[in-house]
């Protein structure tokens, strides 16, 4: 105690108090932070090395870094596979996650165990992929059967509007991939008569057989002026098929998606043009949605509704060569790590 000051039983009071509200902010500190644990998010995606759900997968990391106390985990089949999906999910489920993140590779298929999960609790995020019945609490993907119209348009262009165009895709009647061709086929059909669409021909998003699929086309018509790739591992097939041929440049190559190795053949000329979806910004949609649904309604534990809105649309974007340096096409190049 300093020798100019008196003992006084007011600030003695004073200092008694101020040292319990101190204690009282302490313990309610502690409290919080025990009534709000760290949450444990699972992501189950139908193909893990694949690009663009390693893409997905960083932008779902960055929104929890973002909220902060979230742990992701990630896993699904190396290659395409509903059975294999569905024992990762049922294993994932088994874990008891407070949330989970699934691209489901069926519409059909997962509404049992996305079901059972709502029902316990825990919410369901769809990513890249919907399901026939509303059953999960939110979705975020893009919705390409509206794309028909911009495809339509730039490929014309692409082609001077006339000549013949080929088709590869991933099966007759995929679900999936079917919207990423279809509509376009309408409108060219509706609006660009001096242009003849080949017959769909299918290669299973296998980059090997995509090449021979290609392969077949020009030599059946050596007058071809573009080929449409539906995915990724089929646009990489088609650019090696066109190399083979000497066709590189002749005949337009144009794919969906943006992972690395498509980036690097459009910048090398060995293809023309991508059609490229946003996995990054779907992903972060996704733990954002579950996270302030867990934070809020869903602390409580009971079984999950769907959002209102369930449906978080997720943007495409054209991209040419001379687009790769814009800073807006950024968020749409696949990543091959976080």
């Amino acid at each position: 105690m300093n020798g100019n000051q008196q003992f006084s039983p007011r600030r003695a009071v004073t200092a008694i108090a101020a040292g319990t509200a101190a204690f009282a902010v302490a313990a309610f500190a502690a409290l919080s932070a025990t009534a709000a644990p760290t949450l444990h998010i699972a992501g189950v995606v139908a193909q893990t090395p694949d690009p663009y759900f390693v893409s997905m997968k960083c932008g779902a990391l960055a929104a929890a870094k973002k909220l902060g106390g979230v742990k992701l985990s990630w896993q699904g089949p190396v290659q395409p596979s509903v059975s294999q999906q569905i024992t990762a999910l049922n294993s994932v489920a088994v874990t008891k996650p407070d949330g989970v993140i699934l691209t489901p590779f069926s519409p059909t298929a997962f509404l049992q165990p996305v079901s059972k999960l709502m029902k316990q609790g825990v919410p369901v995020a769809l990513t890249d992929a919907y399901l026939s019945k509303k059953a999960a609490y939110s979705a975020t993907y893009t919705d390409v059967s509206s794309s028909g119209p911009v495809l339509a348009r730039r490929i014309a262009g692409l082609i001077g509007g006339t000549g013949e165009i080929g088709i590869v895709a991933f099966g007759a009647g995929d679900p999936f991939e079917t919207p990423r061709y279809a509509g376009m086929v309408k409108v060219i059909k509706a609006k660009y008569p001096k242009i003849t669409v080949l017959p769909v021909q299918y290669a299973a998003a296998d980059s090997n057989k995509a090449a021979q699929v290609v392969s077949g086309i020009l030599a059946a018509h050596p007058n071809v002026k573009a080929i449409y790739a539906t995915d990724g591992p089929m646009g990489q097939g088609a650019a090696a098929a066109l190399r083979t041929a000497g066709k590189r440049g002749k005949v337009k190559l144009i794919s969906f998606d943006a992972e690395p190795a498509l980036v690097a053949a459009l910048r090398n000329g060995s293809i023309d043009a991508l059609y490229a979806q946003a996995p990054y910004i779907e992903g972060y949609n996704a733990m954002t949605s579950l996270v302030r649904y867990l934070r809020g309604a869903g602390a409580a534990r009971n079984p999950v509704r769907p959002a209102n809105p369930y449906y978080t649309p997720a943007p495409l974007k054209f991209i040419t060569k001379a687009d790769l340096a814009k800073p807006e096409t950024r968020k749409f190049l696949y990543l091959a790590s976080c």
